[in-house]
């Protein structure tokens, strides 16, 4: 499906008319405009006059000698204008300050900046290449507009005019070395579609746009920088193909376009006639044919494709009579214009033909807002240049691009990625590791390995392929490529043979080419292959991302690399809704208010509130916040990372027990208006034996809050029934360090649990016999229900139906066991009761009696981790590919049930925002808002109507569970305020700033 057609602005068709109605003679109807143009013309004499043609290059990295003459320039000859190259922004700025005030009729500033000022100035970024934006469907079309408008922005920002944008060629020849990546690709009606968009949206920011390299720089094998280039095609074949696009861009309203120096026997029989000094190809078909009214720039003088075979001065006078409009890079403007002036003394070129062209250059600086006066603000440009919006995007664009070429099996995403053992494959990239890599670990556990060109030299990589025999499947990055067709692109043929064993071997290898779709052809053997088009950060992150499902695949090739894989190829791949990367303004949030996190967080560490902590903020699935803070222990060295693993304490209520418990009841196993007894028949007959089970989850079913069961076992009469210090077959239970328990101990806190009394009745029932209030024994009777029903322990369960297929390498029960000691965080030196230091070792007393696994405690995990939970949650049960549980399980779990009736706030098993007062969460949480707080200083909230993930972890038990600064300065709270005050409405306008929009 295209996206419907984008038609030019009102003062884009208002110039084009101004245009038109020039070149018939007419007069304009706007009688400021015309008092203007007619006001700077009259005051300009010939030689002023035959400047305005003339748009001389300069530089902002040259010497000051560079600048002076260039002034001479302008002073001497009356310029029309400034094309400018290489340089930084705030030197160019000053520069073009300083030309303007010199120059005694404004200067049209133009920059060849087809991916943005990056192409020619430093610290600016860049955008993607057109190539890379011809992989894009025709439904993110809409990212190309953008991308025009925010480039106009920085060109306005800068002063500039005119940006010689986009490249309108088809590139059809996979060995032309001059226009390649910088074409929309070889599809005409691709290339004719995002073309236009770029178009608009550079006109509609208010700089003019240029189709170049008319009629078609694409199907050519020579560099027209330093030869003539001929396009061989009849007329035929030129009118269907290379101008189709240009045809198209003439029909929406482009404002100028720059004729090539090409020579196309078929519209000028000349020969070595290059199109930019041909009548006949100017003339006779970009204005008279193709109606073309606008500006027409040659492309530069000074590029051997022309200058080779003609001198300074008899350049630009075949080029005027050619019919140009701007004589683009003349390389002596002295000779130039004595030549243009002899030629009009001598009739060769009429004043008439002059005059007309320098009223439609004026007509242009109007529009572009050259009547005002100009100045740029050198001081704010690194602030308005690197406004997020461009990284925004940039990172869009790259992430719609990517290709999935071939994907044998559907095996890409891979949707269980526990069920495989994964390696990646860095080629060519350094021995750091890559954005691919960082982004690839964040969804499953992958060893990463890194060669280089030299390792295949010396033999290196033999070790390194031998461990990558090991893996199931490997994940191949190609980088260092070229664009150069023959060097295959930079491919490494050995590199390559190497990848081909593992294939051979059965390994599934999947193959990420950051560079040139023409490389395609080179490995056709492979069953597993993604096109990434360009190298750097955005595209490695997205390209990652893809292959485990957090975006989709949506591109196609813009070309064709060879027979197998045609223009259009690409194989569409889902989204899983696994949680991406993202910047805090692609989500609607402002990145500096999100900044206060730190100093809230560092105010934690220092007050010691807790040594220190974790945040994670996610908003639309993707990760926008997430840093560590402080180190595991005060005066412990190793500072808390996103790997980091805590103890979550009574979080894994709701990230455990409950997701079990959901699971069970939305497949019927279950029912939550059931007594617990009907599922655990040693209830009956006991004071809990009519408890239902809904009762339970919302803390109302008169459950006792806390018993502190482990008190008995450590009185020094049954102490040493309880405990030993080593294992045994009748020790096994696993309490601490060096402290393990009678087998028979869970049981006895089971029996403890039945036999405990009931609260007290409320006075005032109102149909129910108790009120809210919390108790972690709802969560030791639902562990035994979800137990009994899944005939499993909870722990291994939970792995099995919920941590491994999510990925959740850093979740889990029984952490002493399951992770390395080093990534643990210590949460509390127990002095009463284990007497140690509790790292690996449930901090909760009673869940350590059950041996660490409990219904109400016993969880650790990263920030991550617990995103992952509620972003399945949020997601209604679904994520990486799989649903977890029915639809609406957890709108009927997040409800508030008893909220009217009962007074009571709770949702099923989740806790939920306070009405009024204080509460768990920040005021601003929506009263769809669900979530959990844990004693160990840990909190995770998720908000539907945000689509809003928060998750606070921290150890503020540590060293002794009596601190309790954290909640005393709310510190958990607080940080929940500032993430809701950082959601704003981006602007999606993309409006210009400093400078005109189109008028």
């Amino acid at each position: 499906m295209h996206k419907k057609v984008v038609f030019p602005s009102f003062w884009t068709l208002l110039i084009l008319a101004f245009f038109s109605s020039l070149a018939q003679g007419q007069n304009l109807p706007n009688q400021a405009q015309e008092q203007w143009v007619d006001s700077v013309f009259n005051s300009l004499d010939q030689n002023q006059r035959i400047g305005q043609l003339l748009m001389v290059a300069t530089y902002s990295n040259k010497t000051e000698t560079h600048a002076r003459q260039i002034e001479s320039l302008i002073n001497k000859y009356g310029l029309g204008g400034l094309i400018f190259f290489q340089g930084t922004p705030a030197k160019q700025a000053s520069l073009t300050n300083r030309y303007q005030a010199q120059s005694k009729t404004p200067l049209l500033i133009g920059i060849d900046g087809e991916w943005g000022l990056g192409m020619r100035l430093d610290g600016v970024l860049d955008f993607p290449y057109q190539m890379t934006m011809g992989a894009m469907e025709a439904e993110d079309e809409q990212l190309i507009y953008k991308m025009g408008r925010e480039i106009a922005r920085q060109c306005r920002l800068m002063g500039i005019h005119v940006d010689f944008a986009p490249v309108v060629d088809i590139n059809s020849d996979p060995a032309n070395p001059v226009i390649g990546r910088r074409s929309f690709g070889e599809d005409k009606e691709n290339v004719a579609r995002k073309s236009i968009s770029y178009i608009a949206g550079l006109q509609d920011g208010g700089v003019i746009a240029s189709a170049k390299h008319f009629p078609g720089h694409g199907d050519t094998g020579t560099d027209s920088h330093v030869g003539l280039p001929v396009i061989k095609h009849d007329t035929t074949r030129l009118i269907s193909t290379e101008l189709y696009p240009f045809r198209k861009t003439l029909e929406s309203g482009v404002m100028s376009v720059m004729v090539g120096h090409i020579n196309v026997p078929a519209l000028d029989p000349e020969p070595g006639r290059p199109a930019s000094l041909s009548p006949k190809i100017v003339n006779g078909w970009l204005k008279e044919r193709m109606g073309f009214k606008g500006l027409v720039f040659t492309d530069a003088l000074n590029m051997q494709g022309v200058a080779k075979n003609h001198k300074s001065g008899e350049i630009e006078v075949k080029a005027i009579k050619a019919g140009n409009d701007v004589l683009l890079f003349p390389q002596n403007v002295g000779k130039a214009i004595e030549a243009i002036k002899k030629a009009v003394r001598d009739g060769e070129i009429s004043q008439e033909t002059v005059d007309k062209k320098v009223r439609k250059i004026l007509y242009a600086k109007y529009w572009a807002g050259l009547d005002q006066n100009e100045r740029i603000d050198v001081k704010s440009l690194k602030t308005e240049l690197g406004r997020p919006v461009s990284g925004i995007l940039t990172k869009r664009i790259y992430e719609s691009a990517i290709t999935v070429v071939r994907n044998k099996g559907d095996y890409l995403p891979l949707r269980m990625p526990d069920t495989t053992t994964i390696a990646s494959l860095s080629l060519n990239a350094g021995k750091q590791k890559t954005a691919f890599q960082t982004s690839a670990e964040r969804y499953a556990t992958v060893k990463h390995f890194n060669l280089s060109r030299d390792d295949f030299s010396n033999g290196r990589y033999k070790a390194t392929e031998n461990k990558l025999s090991g893996y199931e499947t490997v994940l191949v990055e190609v980088h260092g490529m070229t664009r150069r067709r023959g060097s295959h692109y930079g491919l490494d043929t050995r590199q390559l043979d190497m990848l081909e064993r593992l294939r051979k071997k059965g390994k599934k290898v999947v193959v990420v080419l950051y560079g040139s779709p023409y490389a395609l052809k080179y490995v056709t053997g492979f069953d597993h292959i993604i096109c990434a088009y360009e190298d750097n950060g955005f595209m490695r992150q997205a390209s990652a991302e893809v292959v485990f499902g957090s975006l989709p695949g949506k591109g196609t090739i813009p070309v064709s690399a060879c027979e197998e894989f045609p223009v259009g190829t690409g194989v569409k791949t889902p989204a899983l809704g696994r949680l991406g990367y993202a910047t805090p303004e692609e989500v609607g949030m402002d990145s500096k208010v999100l900044k206060k996190i730190d100093k809230l967080a560092i105010k934690a560490v220092r007050t010691k509130a807790t040594p220190g902590c974790q945040v994670l903020v996610a908003k639309d699935g993707k990760v926008v916040f997430e840093k560590g803070y402080g180190t595991y222990t005060y005066g412990d060295r190793r500072p808390v990372t996103r790997e980091s693993v805590y103890d979550v304490a009574s979080v894994t209520k709701v990230a455990a027990t409950l997701q079990a418990a959901m699971l069970l009841e939305g497949h019927g196993l279950i029912n939550i208006n059931d007594k617990a007894s009907k599922h655990l028949p040693e209830m009956v007959g006991t004071n809990k034996e009519d408890v239902t089970i809904v009762n339970m989850l919302t803390h109302q079913a008169g459950l006792y809050p806390y018993k502190p069961f482990w008190a008995r076992t450590i009185q020094d009469s049954v102490k040493n029934v309880y405990y030993r210090s080593k294992p045994s077959d009748k020790y096994s239970i696993k309490v601490a360090t060096g402290m393990y328990g009678l087998n028979s101990l869970p049981d006895s806190v089971w029996r403890w649990t039945l036999d405990c009394e009931m609260r007290k009745p409320q006075r005032k029932s109102n149909g129910f016999k108790y009120n809210y209030k919390y108790s972690d024994q709802s969560f030791y009777i639902l562990r035994r229900i979800v137990e009994k029903k899944t005939n499993q322990p909870l722990d291994q369960f939970m792995d099995q139906n919920f941590y491994r297929p999510l990925s959740l390498n850093r979740t889990g029960f029984l952490a002493w066991d399951k992770f390395d000691k080093k990534a643990i965080v210590p949460s509390e030196r127990d002095n009463y009761f284990r007497n140690g230091v509790l790292q690996g070792y449930v901090n909760d007393p009673v869940a350590a009696l059950n041996g660490g696994v409990d219904g109400h405690a016993g969880l650790f995990s990263n920030a991550y981790g617990m995103a992952v939970m509620l972003q399945m949650c949020l997601q209604d049960g679904y994520y990486g590919g799989y649903r977890f549980y029915p639809k609406n399980t957890v709108a009927k779990f997040t409800s508030s049930p008893f909220m009217r009736s009962n007074g009571n706030r709770r949702g099923i098993g989740w806790d939920k925002p306070v009405v009024k007062g204080d509460g768990p969460t920040s005021s601003r949480a929506s009263k769809n808002a669900f979530g959990h707080l844990g004693f160990t200083g840990t909190t995770i909230w998720a908000d539907p109507d945000h689509n809003l993930v928060y998750v606070f972890l921290s150890n503020r038990v540590y060293p002794s569970n009596t601190n309790k600064k954290l909640i005393k300065q709310n510190i958990r709270t607080h940080i929940q305020d500032v993430v809701y005050e950082s959601i704003y409405e981006m602007d999606q306008k993309f409006p210009a700033k400093n400078g005109h929009s189109a008028r």
